[in-house]
C-alpha cells in the first residue's frame, strides 16, 4: 500500500510523482506522548523537529515457495509513524512503502527531502550445509554459508529518499536510521526443487 499526496522522490525502483493538491493540507497537533525527536538537518531554523511515535503497524510477507518465506520477524506489530514539524501552520502528509507516515509542517512553501536509512537483518534458518542466498526487496541478494539447523542473519543498509516539493526551492533534509529484523525461513525436504532465488 503506497499513498501520496505530494511530490514524492523515491528510490529509482518507486521512482514517480504525484501533484499536491490543497485538500491534503491539515495540521498536525503535537503530543508528549511522542517517543523522541531526531534533529532537521540543514534547517535555518532550531525549531524543526523530527517526531517519532507509534501510530501504524504494518508487517510484510513475501513467499518463495510454500516453504520459503520472508516475513517480518518477530511477528509482533512494529508501529511506525515520523512527523517533522516546523514554525508554520501547513502540514502535508505521505505514506509510502512499509507503510511508514510521514507528516510535513512547513513554513510558507519550500522543498524538504526526508533521506530515510533502514538497517535490515536477514535471517536464515537450514537443514543441511549448502550456501543460499537471500534476495532482499530492491533486488539485492546476499549468501550465506549454513549448516545444521543454524540460524544466520544478514545486515543490509539501505537509503530512501522522500522528497515534497513545494514552491521557493529551498530544500532541507534529515537522515533518520531504522532497524528492521526479517527473517528467511528454508526448509529441505529429500528432494527439494530449487534453493532460495540467488
Amino acid at each position: 500500500l503506497q499513498t501520496y499526496c505530494t511530490t514524492v522522490s523515491l528510490s529509482p525502483i518507486y521512482r514517480h510523482t504525484v501533484p499536491l493538491s490543497p485538500i491534503y493540507r491539515h495540521t498536525v497537533p503535537l503530543s508528549p506522548i511522542y517517543r523522541h525527536t531526531v534533529p532537521l538537518y540543514h534547517c535555518p531554523l532550531s525549531t524543526y523537529i523530527l517526531y517519532h511515535c507509534h501510530l501504524s503497524t504494518y508487517i510484510l510477507y513475501h513467499c518463495h515457495l510454500s516453504t520459503d518465506i520472508l516475513y517480518h520477524c518477530p511477528l509482533s506489530t512494529d508501529i511506525l509513524y515520523h512527523c517533522i514539524t516546523v514554525t508554520y501552520l501547513h502540514t502535508y502528509c505521505i505514506t509510502v512503502p512499509y507503510l511508514q507516515t510521514y507528516c510535513i509542517t512547513v513554513p510558507y512553501l519550500h522543498t524538504y527531502c526526508i533521506t530515510v536509512t533502514y538497517l535490515h537483518t536477514y535471517c536464515t534458518t537450514v537443514t543441511y550445509l549448502h550456501t543460499y542466498c537471500i534476495t532482499v526487496p530492491y533486488l539485492h541478494t546476499y549468501c550465506i554459508t549454513v549448516t545444521y539447523l543454524q540460524t544466520y542473519c544478514i545486515t543490509v543498509p539501505y537509503l530512501h529518499t522522500y522528497c515534497i516539493t513545494v514552491p521557493y526551492l529551498q530544500t532541507y533534509c534529515i537522515t533518520v536510521p531504522y532497524l528492521h529484523t526479517y527473517c528467511i525461513t528454508v526448509s529441505l525436504s529429500p528432494i527439494y526443487i530449487h534453493t532460495v532465488p540467488l
